[in-house]
């Protein structure tokens, strides 16, 4: 789990927070305990993905995006934990 040490002066009540590179949505889970509105949590990893979903889906306020990359560095799909593709970075 996360040190609070780490986020001891983040005030995210309330606030929306963006967690990149969610690993396994420990985070994530921090940032709710503490308030936050929602939090967007961003992992490349489909199978880090996959753990950080399990982790969180009791969690209506963690939505998990996944970025799947091309050779070029550019985003190809972005899936949410929505169940939805979306073909830019926000879903609809």
């Amino acid at each position: 789990m996360i040190s609070p040490y780490y986020y001891q002066e983040c005030d995210v009540s309330n606030k929306a927070v963006v967690d990149i590179g969610g690993y396994i949505g420990d985070t994530a889970l921090y940032f709710v305990s503490r308030g936050a509105r929602s939090v967007y949590v961003f992992e490349p990893s489909r199978e880090l993905y996959e753990i950080a979903k399990h982790n969180t889906e009791t969690y209506s306020t963690i939505l998990l995006i996944i970025g799947i990359k091309q050779r070029d560095g550019k985003a190809k799909k972005v899936w949410a934990s929505c169940g939805r593709c979306c073909r830019s970075t926000q879903c609809s």
